[in-house]
């Protein structure tokens, strides 16, 4: 676990504003429960507007995933950990149980700070094909078991 008085602390934001865009992961930042930014990787993923609180995004996630996602939020948005990550089944379009949309993504929540506020920093990774092949390779063995 990670001590909490740990925070990331960025003062150039040019830097990270550089590193964040060329980044093949996709990037949020979160701040006062808003979507105040997102790199073009996260956008091709998902685009929620600076409108959205990122409880309503909640709303998109599929309803197996949905305690173990609310579990990591609260952890994060209480202090109890500086980091979180997860995996979990997500809606982009918000179409729930629309099977053809969905996708697992890999998700790592940090508190940090944002122009000297408190804020998240997202980073997610579309896992969904990894996903589908570990599920074929699971059938795959399965069948083989039943060959023999």
């Amino acid at each position: 676990m990670t001590d909490p008085s740990q925070r990331l602390v960025v003062e150039d934001e040019s830097i990270v504003r550089n590193l964040v865009e060329n980044s093949l992961t996709g990037i949020s930042i979160i701040q006062n429960n808003r979507f105040v930014y997102q790199n073009l990787e996260q956008k091709k993923l998902y685009d929620a507007s600076s409108e959205k609180t990122l409880l309503q995004d909640l709303e998109n996630v599929h309803p197996e995933d949905l305690v173990k996602v609310k579990a990591a939020y609260r952890r994060i948005m209480t202090d109890e950990v500086q980091s979180v990550e997860t995996d979990f089944r997500f809606y982009p379009s918000g179409k729930v149980g629309n099977e053809t949309d969905l996708k697992w993504i890999q998700c790592r929540a940090t508190r940090f700070k944002y122009q000297g506020k408190d804020a998240l920093w997202l980073n997610v990774v579309d896992v969904t094909k990894t996903k589908l092949l570990e599920h074929q390779l699971i059938i795959r063995n399965k069948m083989l078991s039943l060959g023999k």
